[in-house]
């Protein structure tokens, strides 16, 4: 029984990160775009 709560809480938790990841995955390219102005001009506030 042990090893099968260790196992659903393992299974949740990896849920968790994927959902949280998600918007991750989805965002990316705006801010990496931004990041990537911010590294060529440091000027740019985009901090």
């Amino acid at each position: 029984m042990a090893a099968a709560s260790a196992v659903s809480v393992l299974l949740v938790a990896a849920e968790r990160n994927r959902w949280h990841r998600l918007p991750s995955l989805l965002l990316p390219p705006r801010t990496w775009v931004w990041r990537q102005r911010t590294m060529k001009y440091p000027t740019t506030t985009g901090r």
